[in-house]
């Protein structure tokens, strides 16, 4: 999967309420251009078309996306009684600008009931225009062509895009705290572009920016990305 949400339980606990937290992380910073990487870093599928002329490389150093609002729901069904459940819908709200190579901040904190919810589901959203002129996401590195000659390159998505996750069959004890880790692949965001498009680009400056004004088709490769990488599954584990 390209975009993953994991909880991890917390050693801590708080009586009767459990408090869930939400952290962003961007996965696979350096791949080979038109190669998916799992959460892992291995190779899941290669998309070159001719490997024989696609041996660019992209590294990536600057990850950041600003957060609009981050909307829960959980569903708690009674044994022997699907009529008598608990639905939990909280939404949290920023905006916050969250850098996706540093894990250190929680963006936003919630509260839950003492449960066990039967269904969990997230949805992070970046709304255009709730950061003024800030673009919703940012990507900066570098490209390596064939010919070894490194490019910076700026990806900047200034429309509004959101990634959701849900879960069912698997219950959330809410008796203890939880972080919800949101993982960006960013070789999945960048799966349908293509050498040849890179080079046939157009510089900056000596930069390679891709915008919604500037290498517009590369743009819309990325964006058409993002849009089918919103949907995504849980991973839970202890700590």
């Amino acid at each position: 999967m390209g975009i993953l949400s994991s909880c991890q339980k917390n050693t801590s606990s708080n009586s009767g309420q459990s408090a869930l937290g939400f952290q962003m992380q961007a996965i696979n910073k350096t791949f080979p251009v038109g190669t998916v990487l799992d959460n892992s870093g291995n190779v899941t599928k290669d998309a070159v078309l001719d490997a024989a002329h696609n041996t660019g490389t992209f590294v990536f150093d600057t990850a950041v996306m600003n957060v609009s609002r981050i909307k829960f729901d959980a569903e708690e069904h009674k044994i022997n009684s699907h009529r008598d459940s608990i639905e939990v819908m909280i939404e949290w709200s920023g905006p916050k600008t969250v850098d996706l190579l540093n894990m250190s901040d929680l963006i936003g904190q919630i509260n839950l009931v003492q449960a066990n919810y039967d269904r969990i589901s997230v949805m992070m959203q970046s709304v255009r225009g709730d950061f003024g002129k800030s673009p919703v996401f940012y990507l900066a590195g570098t490209y390596t062509n064939d010919s070894a000659k490194v490019i910076p390159l700026q990806i900047t998505i200034d429309e509004s895009v959101s990634f959701s996750a849900s879960e069912s069959g698997a219950a959330l004890d809410s008796t203890s705290n939880w972080v919800n880790l949101v993982q960006v692949n960013l070789s999945l965001v960048m799966s349908h572009v293509r050498q040849v498009n890179l080079d046939a680009a157009t510089l900056t400056n000596g930069v390679l920016v891709v915008s919604s004004t500037s290498n517009i088709a590369l743009y819309r490769n990325i964006r058409f990305d993002f849009d089918r990488a919103r949907y995504c599954r849980f991973m839970r584990w202890h700590r």
